[in-house]
């Protein structure tokens, strides 16, 4: 079919066209409550897809609409009411599916964490690591304290987070994974599975620290997790050696199970749109393997700070940074951190220094600037107040951080302008014989 003729055909049955496509490009960067927003989208596109049925049977046009039409679907599906945690499945039916026992407590953490889990990690072999998160603190109050306990067993892992607030407040989050890592076979034997897959949680506890409860509203698993699971990254200085041992220990863990298996169709990742940053060398990691992609899903409020702290306040994303001669000076500054004593580390990471309550305004009006933008600098005038550097390699400390915050902050923009045509293209079939449908 020539294009001419198709693009005619095109004009009178796409129902697809110009003002759906406004809509759609402003509601993927939306977070908030925009299911029917997505729901008509899907409707018009089934129209397209319906009205031009016999269009489409051309051979250079099968498939031009099934990326919108997934796309759109899926974004209604997991947007709609009682989809919280951002599934195709509703938080209940997804929950209901979990086998419990992979999604429950160890009996001694049954009623919260008790004061002695240390004592208490040492006696079952637990994996735990007391750590400072250098990403978002826990809402609604400003703790960036975390305990992180492995609680190994035969065919599963029970992964629990614990917020560590302080004493008195109502904030007491722990995100639960439990990851299944083997089956037994008819004979009874273990076997491990070819993909470790993941059940996820969240738990409540009361004022005081007690009786676990599911979150109401359990916040969305898949735009904070495309990996899966996440890498312990701990902020400098804030957990022991044997703390940092035991990180890198379970991040190797990650690591070689990647990728890890949502399971029962709850995440279907292709339907997202293509992968973000390619320019930006984010898909060298990002690749759907080593590292889930970036895409569509996380162009909303929430992503779009925390790909821009990584990027560019926490300077890990793109990588390569940390290891660059030319930005030694900075870093070198920034581990001594890791030499500071008990009382230096409690100090540094007591939650009001380090984070004033008017930062998390950035956050919530959806500016890139989160609540710990300033975290580096704040460090490094810590460091120099305390002694361990000089004001010299303080001054060349700064000049250095500018400069790459600079460097990472265009590369952050230019990506997310490259993405918004690679996602329009991707939409449109992703191919040349495509164009005559829109």
């Amino acid at each position: 079919m020539g294009s001419k003729k198709a693009h005619s055909a095109a004009s009178a049955c796409m129902k697809f066209g110009d003002s759906e496509w406004k809509t759609l490009h402003r509601l993927v960067g939306q977070d908030g409550k925009v299911y029917a927003a997505w729901q008509n989208l899907e409707q018009k596109a089934e129209d397209s897809r319906s009205d031009c049925a016999d269009l489409l049977k051309a051979p250079q046009l099968t498939g031009c609409l099934d990326n919108l039409s997934n796309f759109v679907s899926n974004q209604r599906m997991t947007r709609a009411p009682g989809h919280s945690m951002q599934f195709r499945l509703s938080n209940d039916e997804y929950l209901a599916r979990q086998p419990k026992e992979m999604i429950s407590f160890p009996p001694e953490l049954a009623n919260g964490l008790p004061s002695d889990w240390k004592s208490l990690c040492q006696t079952k072999g637990w994996d735990c690591v007391p750590f400072v998160s250098k990403s978002l603190p826990n809402p609604p109050f400003l703790s960036f304290k975390r305990l992180l306990i492995r609680a190994p067993g035969e065919l599963f892992d029970r992964w629990m987070l614990f917020t560590l607030p302080p004493k008195g407040t109502v904030e007491h989050l722990i995100d639960f994974m439990g990851v299944e890592h083997s089956q037994k076979d008819a004979a009874g034997n273990v076997v491990e599975l070819a993909r470790a897959k993941l059940h996820f949680v969240e738990y409540w506890r009361d004022l005081f620290g007690k009786n676990p409860v599911y979150r109401t509203g359990i916040a969305s698993c898949y735009k904070c997790h495309p990996s899966g699971m996440r890498d312990i990254v701990p902020a400098y200085g804030s957990t022991d050696a044997a703390g940092m041992a035991t990180a890198k220990k379970l991040n190797l863990w990650m690591k070689q199970h990647r990728p890890f298996d949502w399971g029962d169709g709850s995440i279907i990742p292709e339907y997202y749109g293509p992968a973000m940053g390619e320019k930006q060398t984010c898909t060298d990691c990002h690749n759907g393997s080593y590292r889930g992609t970036l895409n569509a899903a996380h162009l909303g409020e929430r992503s779009r700070h925390q790909i821009y702290f990584k990027m560019v306040q926490d300077l890990t994303m793109p990588p390569g940074k940390g290891g660059d001669e030319q930005y030694a000076p900075l870093f070198s500054a920034l581990r001594k951190a890791n030499d500071l004593n008990a009382d230096e580390q409690e100090d540094l990471y007591r939650p009001t220094p380090l984070v004033p309550a008017g930062d998390m305004i950035h956050l919530a009006l959806g500016h890139n600037q989160g609540p710990v933008a300033i975290s580096n600098k704040r460090l490094l005038k810590f460091l120099r107040k305390r002694g361990k550097i000089t004001d010299a390699e303080y001054d060349q400390a700064r000049e250095v951080l500018k400069r790459v915050e600079d460097e990472t902050d265009r590369d952050y923009h230019q990506m997310k302008a490259d993405y918004t045509a690679t996602l329009d293209a991707w939409l449109k079939g992703d191919r040349p014989e495509c164009a005559a449908l829109f």
